[in-house]
């Protein structure tokens, strides 16, 4: 709210229309609202219900609007504010616990890298070293207000945005056969794990349940098959 009520709405129709093609070629088709404003530390991507761009200024290159336009608009695209709130929910919940920090910045770091690779994978190497200009320029032209937690921001980092770079520098597009492989190990690796868990789940003592022929003859084995057996603790019952 902060953000939205100290900033302007874009009137520039060239930019407009870039906005609305870029949107195109992506794949959104609900609106996107584009505004300025000058103290953000960086464009980024603020609503979940109606999305909005923020930029620090409207004097951009074309190239350079194209980018962050389209990374902003891959991230929407992805759902990346969701799960921004849910790690900010995460964080509320587990505030005691540091590994949940660490998550929290495991998450925005691939989110970030993954939309990068995104956007790179159709462009050349001029292409990728001009968006790889791009962000050193977006991060060059900080303002002072402070990133929201319930926003998607083009820079976090200094160590981020290097490693962004590298990655971006560095990309080269998977094969089928890579992807196809990642996917079958990814597939293996979850079904196993599924498995482990469900044959490691505890089972009956074997002096706690009786077989079934015995606890006919007995009464009072069938009485401790049923009772003992199903209910085990105390609160299941």
């Amino acid at each position: 709210r902060y953000v939205r009520a100290g900033g302007r709405e874009v009137s520039d129709v060239r930019l407009l229309e870039q906005l609305t093609q870029a949107g195109e070629r992506i794949g959104i088709k609900r609106p996107v609202d584009l505004c300025i404003n000058e103290l953000v530390s960086s464009p980024m991507l603020l609503g979940l219900n109606h999305p909005c761009i923020v930029l620090l200024n409207d004097d951009l290159q074309e190239k350079d609007f194209e980018y962050i336009v389209c990374h902003e608009l891959v991230h929407l695209k992805r759902g990346d504010m969701l799960y921004k709130w849910l790690v900010q929910f995460a964080l509320c919940l587990h505030w005691f616990n540091p590994l949940v920090y660490l998550m929290g910045r495991e998450i925005n770091r691939a989110c970030e890298l993954s939309c990068d690779k995104a956007v790179v994978c159709r462009l050349d190497v001029q292409e990728r070293r001009a968006y790889g200009d791009m962000l050193f320029r977006a991060m060059g032209t900080r303002g002072g207000c402070r990133n929201s937690a319930m926003s998607v921001t083009l820079n976090e980092s200094v160590e981020l945005l290097k490693e962004r770079l590298s990655a971006i520098m560095n990309f080269k597009k998977s094969s089928k056969g890579v992807i196809i492989l990642t996917a079958l190990l990814t597939f293996l690796i979850t079904t196993g794990a599924v498995a482990m868990g469900a044959y490691a789940s505890p089972g009956p003592k074997e002096d706690d349940a009786l077989p079934l022929s015995a606890a006919k003859d007995d009464e009072a084995s069938a009485f401790r098959y049923t009772q003992e057996g199903y209910y085990q603790e105390p609160y299941l019952f």
